[in-house]
């Protein structure tokens, strides 16, 4: 049993038929050895009997064979019970096809899979095997609803179900919460609870109880940190002051500002890591001020192309950025964010004096972000449940765009004796926003995946091929 905090709780309040909020990754392997001794995989024939009898034995280390249960009368955030199995084949499937899927034809799928909402009963967790691809790899898509944990906790979901070497027999995995349940049953036709170690939901007394003394815990949580928090809004006050710190206002973009359609479009890319860090060696900037900077170049030449740049003027598109919060006291699952509203630099012509721009937003909203996390109790499970109800939360709708950049394994990763070759996002778009671009490393790439709203974007396409031309124009411009 584990209580949603406030941001698990928030990510249901908010979800909609026209904003689904599911993490998602397109993972991408080879299907036979590849030449160097790292994948010993079958081919793509026992991919999905390979991933089949994998997950069954590594999907109870994940903490994903829970089930939600609502408060009663709303009046708490709702708790993850543990279920002692699954029927596997309702949660991972094969998808059938006589001929083999181009990479658009993927593509269209998952822009398809992540509106598909998850049954909000069960498992949190759906994936799908893609063992029929025309470039002779295999794919495993999974999908994990954002209320059970953020974009680290998914990668670490991700790396509790593959190894740092190929294996021929399944094993276990150490639990990413120690008293998830174990055993999973792949031929289960049902839940059975009670009788397969599922967790009974607390009588009403019970959790009326528990959660009077949380609340009350909070408050006194609250009140020891009075002193410090007082002290960081005086700080936080001086700050806005500094003309230098100075937020960019979220502008306006017209029909890309409009509410959320129910339509995506998905496309994936990939960055070279060495070549991102040396231009910003050359530039002094972080890989995440490259990243970004490399957006709002896209930005800008799609503003020009749509006719809204010079209607902008100096106004600069600004994007949601998630900062992780997480403690080590936090464990691996949960969500645990803060925002950043950098703006992207799209007023600015010039790639290097873009990122200058980009790197001095960034660097403003670091030091308001840490201000502000003093502001916020270091106990922060939920209170408020029906308030998130009820009221628009208005910090998940400023932006005009999101940017994530998760980190990821440097090493080789395998599920079984397939090799992971690429690890895609498949992001989620807050309401109102029309793209969100999230990278993850592996290896020596940052692995893109965009999402667009395809009634405000007709094709995820555009943009890659906009990210990768701002990025060829910022390393010619870097270049000495």
């Amino acid at each position: 049993m584990r209580q949603l905090n406030a941001q698990d709780d928030r990510w249901r309040c908010l979800e909609s038929a026209t904003t689904p909020f599911q993490i998602g990754a397109l993972l991408r392997f080879t299907a036979d050895a590849d030449g160097a001794g790292r994948g010993v995989g079958r081919g793509a024939e026992g991919f999905h009997d390979a991933v089949t009898a994998h997950i069954a034995g590594r999907i109870a280390s994940t903490g994903a064979l829970v089930r939600h249960q609502p408060a009663p009368f709303g009046f708490d955030a709702g708790l993850w019970l543990d279920i002692g199995s699954i029927d596997l084949a309702r949660h991972l499937r094969r998808f059938d096809t006589v001929e083999p899927l181009t990479r658009a034809q993927v593509h269209v799928m998952l822009a398809d899979a992540v509106m598909e909402p998850l049954d909000p009963r069960g498992a949190p967790v759906r994936m799908v095997v893609l063992d029929r691809l025309d470039d002779g790899s295999v794919a495993l898509v999974l999908q994990i609803h954002h209320s059970l944990t953020d974009g680290i906790g998914f990668q670490a979901i991700v790396e509790a179900l593959t190894d740092d070497a190929p294996s021929v027999t399944p094993g276990s995995a150490p639990r990413l919460i120690p008293d998830a349940t174990s055993g999973v049953n792949p031929r289960a036709s049902r839940l059975d609870a009670g009788r397969r170690g599922d967790e009974r939901p607390p009588i009403a007394p019970w959790w009326l109880a528990r959660s009077s003394a949380r609340f009350a815990h909070e408050a006194w949580v609250r009140r020891r940190g009075s002193a410090d928090r007082e002290r960081a809004r005086d700080e936080l006050a001086a700050l806005r002051l500094d003309p230098a710190a100075k937020r960019a206002r979220t502008p306006d973009l017209g029909p890309l500002s409009t509410p959320s359609s129910d339509r995506r479009s998905y496309d994936t890319s990939s960055l070279a890591l060495d070549e991102v860090r040396a231009v910003g060696r050359a530039l002094d900037g972080t890989v995440n001020d490259v990243v970004l900077a490399v957006c709002g170049g896209a930005l800008r030449m799609l503003l020009a192309d749509v006719g809204l740049l010079d209607a902008l003027g100096d106004s600069p598109v600004v994007a949601m950025v998630p900062r992780s919060r997480r403690r080590p006291e936090h464990g691996p699952l949960g969500n645990h964010l803060g925002l950043l509203l950098p703006h992207l630099g799209t007023h600015i012509a010039d790639p290097c004096e873009r990122l200058g721009a980009v790197k001095a937003s960034m660097r403003a909203e670091i030091a308001r972000a840490e201000i502000n996390d003093r502001l916020v109790p270091p106990d922060d499970r939920p209170f408020g449940a029906r308030r998130r109800r009820t009221t628009e939360e208005q910090a998940t709708t400023a932006g005009n765009v999101s940017i994530s950049n998760v980190p990821g394994p440097s090493a080789p990763r395998f599920l079984g004796e397939y090799r992971l070759i690429a690890n895609h996002p498949m992001p989620t778009l807050p309401a109102t926003q029309f793209l969100n671009v999230t990278l993850r490393r592996y290896g020596n790439a940052l692995d893109l995946g965009i999402m667009v709203d395809a009634a405000k974007v007709a094709s995820a396409q555009t943009i890659t091929g906009l990210i990768e031309a701002s990025f060829d124009e910022l390393v010619a411009s870097a270049r000495p």
